[in-house]
């Protein structure tokens, strides 16, 4: 197993982490009954957060009426890097 491969397992987690992530926010977003303080929530956000927030400033979300599109663009380029690794 090349250390290329382990980097591409590491990079598809995070994905799997930034999808369990966005779907955790739009459920707060449209009033699920999980509370913005849960320790899960949380810690996704402090994991993904750091990764979102440069490509938020490049365009933001009012840029397209409030659709967030950072998340989408984030699994793309870690799915493009995680192809090259194999």
């Amino acid at each position: 197993m090349s250390p290329g491969y382990l980097v591409a397992e590491v990079i598809q987690l995070f994905v799997l982490l930034m999808i369990v992530y966005c779907v955790l926010e739009t459920l707060i977003c449209f009033g699920a009954r999980i509370s913005s303080y849960n320790p899960v929530v949380r810690t996704l956000r402090t994991i993904c957060n750091p990764i979102l927030d440069p490509i938020r400033s490049l365009i933001p979300p009012s840029l397209l009426g409030g659709f967030d599109i950072s998340p989408l663009l984030v699994v793309l380029l870690l799915q493009y890097v995680a192809s090259l690794l194999r």
